[in-house]
């Protein structure tokens, strides 16, 4: 039924593709919104929201194409993976050798990333995580207020949107803590890969704290704590939601760092700073 209903799109998209060919209307997915809002302006409302339409319908199923492509192919994998855990099981020699194969990148590897909190940026903290390197208490990196991550994560959605939240509180004279998750999810991976967003591909999804304190003054504190933990599990939650809880399945189980095939041991990250702000 499914693909049915698919194919029923298809065919409707290719009519409708050929016939706007035909008026130059189709080219590149934002250059064809681009240009289908400009010509709104010239087209009567009926014909102007049609046009929107055929876009909108068009760039949802590319969309949905898309994500049907990549939890296939992650289904596929995360039976490979499956295979491949058995194996290992069944020959805990080739867990020793690839080990050895790990270990000789993981020199390479460390001696171009930046070990340094205050600078280090999220392609390095991916690969401080990927091949675990560094020596971490409870295998747990922690940042400050100046660090060059932080300043990056200040700007991101999630805590962009518990902030907004902690202030219209205040207004209320409501000063209990907030604690917002923001979820990644289809969408953020297409926007996050689109802009460039480094902070978004590596997070995924996270949570944001936030403790408001009245000051002697009539000022607020707002003391932000942001925690994220980095494993498999999120790094490949690219299949369906099999068990309904919410959210895609991951291909690849977590585990602690130095454990198996020292590869994406969970890492986890605390970022802290204060702001204070003034409503009077």
């Amino acid at each position: 039924m499914k693909n049915n209903i698919l194919r029923g799109y298809l065919f409707e998209y290719e009519d409708t593709r050929r016939k706007f060919q035909r008026n130059n209307i189709l080219r590149q997915p934002v250059q064809y919104m681009d240009t289908l809002y400009r010509k709104k302006k010239s087209l009567n409302s009926a014909t102007a929201d049609a046009l929107m339409h055929v876009a909108s319908d068009r760039s949802n199923l590319i969309d949905a194409i898309i994500a049907d492509s990549i939890t296939s192919i992650a289904e596929e994998a995360y039976k490979l993976y499956l295979r491949v855990e058995k194996l290992m099981h069944k020959h805990p020699q080739l867990t020793a050798y690839a080990n050895l194969l790990v270990s000789e990148a993981k020199i390479r590897v460390e001696s171009t990333t930046d070990m340094n909190t205050n600078t280090m940026g999220w392609v390095d903290l991916g690969k401080i995580w990927l091949f675990e390197i560094g020596g971490y208490d409870d295998d747990t990196i922690q940042f400050g207020p100046n660090d060059a991550t932080t300043k990056d994560l200040k700007k991101q959605e999630g805590v962009v949107k518990a902030r907004a939240e902690a202030m219209k509180q205040i207004a209320t004279g409501n000063i209990s803590n907030i604690v917002h998750h923001w979820k990644y999810g289809q969408k953020e991976f297409y926007s996050g890969m689109s802009g460039g967003n480094l902070a978004t591909s590596f997070l995924g999804s996270y949570d944001t704290n936030v403790s408001i304190t009245l000051n002697a003054n009539g000022s607020y504190s707002l003391r932000y704590t942001v925690f994220n933990t980095s494993g498999w599990e999120s790094a490949t939650r690219l299949r369906k939601d099999n068990n309904g809880n919410g959210q895609h399945d991951g291909i690849i189980p977590d585990k602690k760092r130095r454990v198996g095939i020292k590869l994406g041991g969970n890492l986890r990250q605390i970022w802290t700073w204060t702001e204070t702000v003034n409503t009077q």
